[in-house]
């Protein structure tokens, strides 16, 4: 019994003796071959599986909502591409579109005072009153001019000279272009040939102040019962339109034109 013992005691002495000049080889061959890792697992994998937890444990303080709340903005806001919400804004203010600007309507006052104990007759001249949705509105008014033998060429230029400071009053206004001249006017076969100087086919109003300009001779003219309608010459010649863009005035005109 005592020399099996002594053998074993030997055989373990000798491994020992061994093991420990052998340490060095024994620790390079568990680390290349990584037995420890493989069989018990690294620190950082305990730990890593440590941290995943799906609630906490009890006891354990929970974080405040603020706190979470705090943490979490600064994420957002640098994911937030701040360039692209600058470009949205800016698109979405859209300017005003420019006013255009209205032409102010500039009338001739007539001042003619008539001499005393003058012979006059009485016409019937047309101006136009503008109401503030743009419509012309046609308004007769009687005035005194010196009698002629030419009534026609004294209601036209009496026209001409727009209106007086009591139709002034009244709004009324005159759209023929200021500078107009009546040249010359005659009568055949109801149609009166009324001859203006250039200046009457430039209205600065457009083709409202066109077609107010022509019913306000058209009206004048035809208050005379032997017109029946009004042929427009520019400088002793008919021409198509007035101004470039004006009214057509190639044909004689008549109230059921307006």
């Amino acid at each position: 019994m005592a020399k099996t013992f002594l053998v074993w005691f030997i055989a373990f002495f000798v491994i020992i003796v061994a093991f420990a000049f052998n340490m060095g080889r024994i620790q390079k061959v568990l680390d290349d071959t990584k037995f420890v890792e493989t069989v018990f697992g690294t620190p950082e994998d305990k730990s890593a599986k440590d941290v995943v937890r799906s609630r906490p444990d009890a006891g354990e303080e929970i974080p405040a909502l603020e706190t979470v709340k705090a943490e979490i903005e600064p994420i957002v806001e640098s994911t937030t591409d701040k360039e692209d919400l600058t470009l949205v804004t800016e698109a979405e203010v859209v300017p005003p579109p420019p006013q255009e600007e209205v032409t102010p309507i500039e009338t001739p006052v007539n001042t003619e005072v008539l001499p005393n104990n003058a012979k006059t007759q009485k016409v019937k001249l047309c101006f136009l009153i503008i109401e503030k949705d743009g419509i012309l509105v046609r308004q007769p008014v009687d005035r005194r001019i010196l009698q002629t033998e030419a009534p026609l060429t004294g209601a036209i230029k009496s026209l001409l000279n727009g209106p007086d400071l009591a139709d002034v009053d009244n709004n009324l206004v005159s759209l023929i272009p200021s500078g107009s001249e009546l040249l010359s006017a005659y009568v055949e076969d109801g149609v009166a040939f009324l001859n203006f100087n250039d200046a009457f086919q430039f209205n600065p109003y457009g083709a409202d102040g066109y077609r107010g300009q022509l019913m306000q001779v058209v009206f004048t003219a035809t208050e005379f019962p032997s017109i029946k309608s009004v042929q427009i010459l520019i400088e002793d010649k008919i021409v198509g339109y007035l101004g470039s863009d004006g009214a057509w005035v190639g044909r004689p005109l008549a109230r059921a034109n307006f």
